[in-house]
């Protein structure tokens, strides 16, 4: 018996398996524009489930997130005071943030009125921004507008997993926005006018949410390395003198109050470093963007997108840096992850960008079906249920019933969670316990102002002040002395358990009330 060849028998392999490929080829074409339609499908519904949750959430009276009439309160003190930054007491205790989103939503309520509506709307378009400039950055490096609308469609895709925090009254999304705009002007600027106005935009980030001044330090050290001292003066002085300039106005002009809040306070929160829930949050839900992200570090020796991976390189560590230090603060929340969910975003872009040019012009077709393939199985990756994020009609009838309680009692309410609700039944209006948290859990006492503070709370509850106290959870820091004026009632607006819990952030609702014994 005479025995087989074995290179025969592999060079017959060989060409078995050529054939295979050739005949699988056939059905590339088909199957990228599958994929390239999946992708467009995806960005097309979660575009739209945004779409309809600020449609259903925007004019949603109550609070969606349990800070948002906080801040409502905020920009009514603003409007009416002039300055945020004053001592705290039993009506008014600030945030820990920046001035600015609050004059932005001063100036648009003066055309919507006193409420929310003018803060929603102010994220809403911060958020679109936010899309828009991902889109912009992407395609304009990929020279590729599918490309870029697939990038903001993923940001707009991270919705859920952001916390539901893109259209709510809190300063994440024009803080962002702003973070964008410098990093899209420094990128592609072709001007000093570019780069006066990037410092502009970096000011701007800074005195919306104080982590924005971090975009800084990628942004001067690309100038500097690819473009010159002298280009990059044209940058930083700017910021320095627009950063540091505001920060001695607005802090002569509060006598030394707006340091406190927006550094002091800050610096003195309890942080846990040491925790890596950001590493589930972000790596474990993003494993086909960190893949492309990867390549487009990793593919091509070619000298002339060195200059743009080093740029991105840069900008998405400190991202990533930002995401990572804020989340670490005590009340951090998933809202804190928006920033790296941004450079996520932009590197699959430019990942699937370089995938589609790694390869000649012939060969393409197979580089996409990887790259759209990757995209896809990202976008359904995070896919999420929208209709959880919108209030229900149940929700509204619940707030009903409590604002209908908080107008028939007969004097000032204090409601820990829900001050600008009781301002605007005419009951008082509070410092929101948040803020009262913050000036209770640091060791400064400045100018006394801790002790005051509980001395006026103090005093309120033992002069039963209130003809009724309402709290979200049962840990008011001032438990003892509200007990010893005041009886435990059931919450009589409470007709449907399930209702009216915030859909968005920590899931609260006014479940503890006491009266005057």
């Amino acid at each position: 018996m005479q025995a087989r060849n074995p290179r025969a028998k592999g060079a017959g392999d060989l060409r078995a398996l050529r054939r295979l490929i050739r005949r699988t080829n056939q059905f590339t074409p088909a199957l990228l524009l599958l994929l390239r339609a999946g992708c467009a499908l995806s960005v097309a519904w979660y575009l739209g489930a945004y779409a309809w949750i600020v449609w259903n959430r925007v004019r949603y009276p109550f609070d969606l997130e349990w800070m948002e009439g906080g801040m409502v309160d905020h920009v009514r003190f603003l409007l009416s005071h002039g300055n945020i930054y004053v001592p705290p007491s039993l009506e008014f205790v600030p945030y820990v943030y920046n001035p600015m989103y609050y004059v932005v939503a001063a100036a648009v309520s003066l055309l919507t009125g006193e409420g929310y509506v003018a803060l929603r709307l102010v994220s809403i378009v911060g958020s679109l921004a936010c899309v828009g400039l991902i889109a912009l950055i992407v395609s304009r490096e990929t020279r590729s507008r599918e490309l870029g609308v697939l990038s903001g469609g993923l940001f707009a895709a991270t919705y859920a997993l952001s916390g539901g925090w893109f259209d709510i009254a809190r300063v994440d999304s024009l803080h962002f926005a702003f973070c964008l705009g410098a990093i899209a002007l420094v990128r592609f600027a072709k001007r000093h006018a570019h780069l006066v106005a990037a410092s502009v935009c970096v000011w701007l980030a800074f005195e919306t949410k104080q982590s924005g001044v971090g975009i800084v330090i990628p942004l001067a050290l690309y100038l500097i390395v690819f473009e010159g001292w002298r280009q990059a003066l044209w940058f930083v002085l700017p910021c320095g003198a627009l950063v540091g300039g505001s920060i001695l106005i607005l802090n002569v002009a509060s006598e030394g109050w707006y340091w406190f809040y927006t550094f002091s306070l800050t610096g003195q929160l309890a942080s846990h470093y040491g925790r890596s829930v950001w590493r589930t949050e972000l790596f474990g839900n993003f494993p086909f963007a960190l893949a492309l992200a990867f390549f487009y570090f990793a593919a091509g020796r070619n000298p002339a997108r060195a200059k743009a991976r080093t740029f991105y390189a840069m900008v998405s560590l400190t991202l990533f840096a930002i995401a990572v230090a804020v989340r670490a603060h005590a009340g951090s929340w998933l809202n804190d992850n928006l920033t790296a969910h941004a450079a996520l975003a932009i590197l699959s872009g430019l990942g699937a960008g370089a995938l589609l040019n790694s390869r000649p012009r012939g060969r393409r077709r197979r580089a996409g079906v990887l790259a759209y393939g990757m995209l896809l199985a990202q976008f359904l990756l995070v896919v999420y249920d929208p209709r959880p994020w919108v209030p229900t009609d149940a929700d509204r009838r619940e707030g009903e019933r409590l604002v209908a309680m908080v107008r028939a009692s007969r004097g000032e309410v204090l409601l820990t969670h829900r001050g600008f609700l009781t301002r605007r039944e005419g009951k008082g209006s509070f410092a929101h316990q948040m803020a009262v948290y913050n000036m209770l859990m640091i060791p400064d006492d400045r100018l006394g102002a801790r002790t005051k503070l509980t001395g006026e709370f103090t005093q309120a509850l033992r002069d039963k002040r209130f003809s009724m106290v309402m709290t979200d959870w049962d840990d008011f820091p001032f438990t003892d002395e509200l007990k010893q004026s005041y009886d435990p009632v059931p919450v009589a607006y409470v007709a449907d358990p399930k209702a009216f819990w915030c859909p968005t952030g920590a899931r609260l609702k006014p479940v503890f009330a006491y009266v005057p014994k």
